[in-house]
């Protein structure tokens, strides 16, 4: 499993053209990818299907170091 933490937090880093600084935010992201990924071990589920019997909503998931902007109101 770490192996596959590390490999893919790379790859989430190199594709977001993120520093090494952003290691620890992907490195939980990619924990949680993996989690709600489908298992093949578990009859191509994912572990929250199996959990709560109702298929898992991807409504929350987004782009890893996707541009974001904050307004500040100066008035």
């Amino acid at each position: 499993m770490k192996i596959i933490l590390m490999e893919r937090t790379r790859c989430m880093l190199s594709n977001a053209g993120l520093p090494k600084e952003f290691w620890a935010k992907a490195v939980s992201a990619t924990y949680h990818f993996v989690n709600w990924s489908p298992s093949t071990t578990i009859e191509c589920k994912t572990l929250e299907e199996v959990w709560t019997k109702s298929l898992a909503d991807y409504q929350i998931l987004r782009v890893f170091g996707y541009p974001t902007y904050a307004y500040m109101n100066e008035g």
